[in-house]
């Protein structure tokens, strides 16, 4: 049991810094440049998951304040770059 336990936990980690990994050859590969700005939208979206887990509010709640704050930020982020 803590075995299969180990496996899955181990799994679902890799998987976590592969899609890290994917984000940062994707940005590079599309702009020719590193974005140092990635690890902190990690760790943003990281905290948000943390509050919302200590506050024990559902699953979809964090799902919708979430897709509020991505398009809070889009409509900033769209304002300010020329």
């Amino acid at each position: 049991m803590d075995f299969l336990q180990l496996l899955i936990s181990g799994i679902s980690q890799g998987c976590v810094y592969g899609l890290i990994a994917l984000g940062f050859v994707l940005i590079y590969k599309a702009t020719e440049m590193v974005n140092f700005a990635q690890g902190d939208l990690m760790m943003l979206g990281a905290f948000c998951f943390w509050f919302h887990q200590c506050a024990r509010l559902a699953f979809s709640l964090g799902l919708l304040s979430d897709a509020c704050c991505h398009g809070r930020y889009r409509c900033h982020a769209r304002t300010t770059v020329a």
